[in-house]
């Protein structure tokens, strides 16, 4: 039986059945061997920067995630809004060129000018409309 603040890999924890966690990564178990050779030293570097390149991929995935959320909650309603308003937009510049708005007439290339940047703006919409 182990004694108290000595763990043993089957100690279990504070009696529940379920072994103790042991809070140990390789790093800190070389590190507990003072005499280690040029190899064994070069392998334990290379292990502290594979947990220090894991840690740092942690923070990305975290961040990754907050980054995520940000978007859903500030961007995509401003997206949706903007596509809203565009498609206002198309439907102004139809009757426009349909001649249903009160106002002077397009010109010709005027006409052409509106006609292109309608289509552009359709355009865009079919995309968004297939990505969403």
């Amino acid at each position: 039986m182990a004694t108290q603040g000595t763990g043993d890999l089957f100690d279990d924890a504070a009696g529940s059945g379920k072994p103790a966690a042991l809070n140990l990564s390789v790093s800190k178990v070389l590190a507990g061997n003072k005499a280690l050779g040029k190899p064994q030293q070069a392998f334990q570097r290379l292990v502290q920067k594979i947990e220090t390149k894991r840690a740092a991929l942690a923070q990305w995935q975290a961040y990754a995630e907050r980054y995520q959320q940000r978007l859903a909650g500030e961007y995509r309603p401003l997206q949706i809004e903007m596509l809203a308003e565009q498609r206002l937009m198309v439907l102004f510049l139809d009757q426009v060129l349909q001649g249903k708005t009160p106002g002077r007439s397009l010109g010709k290339v005027q006409r052409a000018k509106a006609v292109d940047f309608l289509l552009t703006l359709l355009d865009q919409l079919l995309a968004d409309a297939e990505d969403g």
